[in-house]
This record gives structure tokens, C-alpha cells and sequence, in this order.
């Protein structure tokens, strides 16, 4: 006789995840990351919530520095070799709106790699490596373990950056719908199995809510 437990079904597996940098970590990390290669990855993937291989597939035509957004369109390949015009998931492809402070250094950037003649403008590519084509993955990955060290803050991997904004944002009281429509997650149920723990105060907020139904 089958032991009947074996039937039931587990729940889903909710991922939770944390902030493992402070506000000052995030600072150091970028002073020492800024002026390499990858320090626009950085950028968009703490600002902006972008996935890694969405950031090494965007091009400079993608950001409209006028209105202050990005359109994700396509993705780089895992093996840095390919960019793919298919974003992992319908929710993937999406316009993200730029803080104006992270647009500017956008800006200066694009304007400096526009001085460097070494670097190949055929793929227009907003983090090329060295020489302007698209970026080996493993690359970056060697580079944040290097400033990391460099910055002394806790080790984190780059994915962690787009968990970082994200509770950044619900930290503000940024409603849940808008932080998962800048990640590209198809569904808000996603985001909230995911971040919700990061903002418990909801809970006592809720329930102060209804005080006023006890008016007397």
C-alpha cells in the first residue's frame, strides 16, 4: 500500500528575497565602478531594474533622452554572442521611465564613448565591451566580484541589482502594479510572491484603516 502523503502536493515555493546593500553601499559600489566598461550596467540594472542580458541588448536609439525612457526590445544571448529580437516574456518588452539624475550620466557617457575612435559604432550598443560588440556575460560577472571587493561591501550577484530596485521602490510606497511593470514581470502576482515580506507595514496600515468605522 502507497503511502497517501506522497499525494498531496507541496505548495508553491514562494522566493524571497532581501536588500543586502544600504543606500551608502549602493554609493561606494558606484564610485568604484564608475569610468570601467560595465558601469552603465550598473546603472541600469540598479536604477531601471533591467535583467542582464535586456541591458547588454540595448542600443542608444532605445533611450529617448527626451522623454526620459527606455524600450526593451531584445536581449543578449546567455553565451554573449547572439542578441535575440525577443524579450523572455510578453511582459519583458516594455518602456521604462529613466530618473533624470541616471538619464544626464547616461548622456555623458554616450557622449564619451562617442570620442573614443577605437570603438565600433555598428552595433550602437549602450555597454559594449572594449572595442564596441556585445559583451561576453562572464565578463561582468568578473568585474562586480572585483569592485565589490575594491568597494567592501557585501557580496551580492548582478540579478541582485534588480532586487535592490525593486525594494528600493516599494520602500517608497511605489504601488506594487508600477514596481512589477519595470521589472517586466508578466504577472503582479510574481512580483508580490517575491517582495510583499519587504513591506510589512502594509498589514497595521490596512488594519488602521478601518478605525474610522468605530467613530462614536
Amino acid at each position: 500500500m502507497g503511502n497517501p502523503a506522497s499525494k498531496i502536493k507541496k505548495p508553491p515555493e514562494i522566493l524571497k528575497t532581501t536588500i543586502e546593500w544600504t543606500e551608502d553601499d549602493i554609493r561606494r559600489f558606484l564610485d568604484v565602478a564608475k569610468g570601467t566598461v560595465y558601469y552603465p550596467a550598473y546603472l541600469l540594472g540598479i536604477f531601471c531594474g533591467l535583467r542582464r542580458g535586456e541591458i547588454f541588448g540595448i542600443t542608444w536609439n532605445e533611450i529617448d533622452f527626451t522623454k526620459k525612457k527606455l524600450v526593451v526590445l531584445k536581449v543578449l544571448s546567455t553565451d554573449g554572442k547572439t542578441i535575440i529580437m525577443k524579450p523572455k516574456t510578453k511582459g519583458s518588452r516594455r518602456n521604462v521611465d529613466i530618473p533624470t539624475e541616471i538619464l544626464m550620466e547616461l548622456n555623458r557617457i554616450k557622449n564619451e564613448q562617442e570620442k573614443k575612435d577605437h570603438i565600433s559604432r555598428e552595433h550602437n550598443l549602450v555597454v559594449p565591451n572594449e572595442i564596441g560588440i556585445t559583451v561576453n556575460p562572464r565578463n561582468l560577472l568578473r568585474n562586480m566580484k572585483i569592485l565589490i571587493k575594491k568597494a567592501e561591501v557585501p557580496n551580492i550577484t548582478f540579478h541582485d541589482l534588480r532586487h535592490i530596485h525593486a525594494s528600493l521602490l516599494l520602500q517608497q510606497n511605489i504601488h506594487m502594479k508600477v514596481v512589477s511593470e519595470r521589472l517586466g514581470h508578466t504577472k503582479i502576482s510574481t512580483t508580490m510572491d517575491r517582495y510583499s515580506h519587504l513591506i510589512p507595514s502594509l498589514q497595521s496600515e490596512a488594519a488602521e484603516s478601518l478605525n474610522y468605522l468605530w467613530g462614536k
